[in-house]
């Protein structure tokens, strides 16, 4: 059996994502706990979107809005609905 990194990093476009898209895609694997804790490595640099988990639409990305440094949301642009809390 393969592990689904492997299939997630070829989709990812210069091999980086938002910690919310790496937890979404691989959270079912059972050594993604100690992968992200050995190998993801978090920036100052904020996402500015991030995959939508709703069924809204083909390619449907959630934009990321900062309303205060404690309250980041990622919002859908077909629906409007919030998502995350950061």
């Amino acid at each position: 059996m393969s592990d689904p990194f492997w299939a997630y990093l070829e989709t990812l476009p210069g091999k980086s994502a938002a910690l919310f898209d790496w937890d979404k895609a691989l959270s079912g694997w059972d050594r993604y706990p100690l992968f992200r804790d050995h190998f993801l490595q978090l920036t100052k640099n904020h996402a500015t979107a991030v995959d939508c988990p709703t069924e809204c639409g083909l390619g449907c990305p959630r934009s990321v809005v900062t309303h205060a440094k404690t309250n980041i949301r990622a919002v859908c642009n077909e629906k409007g609905v919030y998502g995350f809390n950061g």
